[in-house]
């Protein structure tokens, strides 16, 4: 997939500005990169594969595919950078009892 979206877990990507999928078309990434074509593999499609050789997986952090941060204070803001709510920064068990 995509990387649409920064990530807060690690990797220090602080605005979706930054990324070259932000905002364009596979055919305009191709376009920028100099390249015939490109191709993704589907978010859904990616899991699942993982999913077949380990069925115990239930949870992803997938959030720079799909921009649902697992911590739940993570906002995106319109302009594309990161916003830190006020509520714990702590993973809760739920969140990650099955990743």
């Amino acid at each position: 997939p995509q990387v649409r979206f920064p990530n807060v877990y690690g990797i220090n990507i602080s605005s979706q500005s930054e990324l070259i999928a932000h905002d364009r078309t596979p055919e305009q990434i191709a376009d920028k990169l100099g390249a015939d074509h490109v191709l993704f593999q589907d978010l859904q499609d990616l899991e699942d594969a993982v999913r077949s050789l380990n069925p115990v997986i239930s949870n992803f952090e997938s959030s720079v595919f799909s921009g649902s941060y697992i911590t739940n204070d993570v906002v995106l803001q319109h302009d594309g950078k990161l916003l830190f709510t006020p509520c714990a920064s702590s993973l809760s068990s739920s969140n990650m009892a099955n990743s």
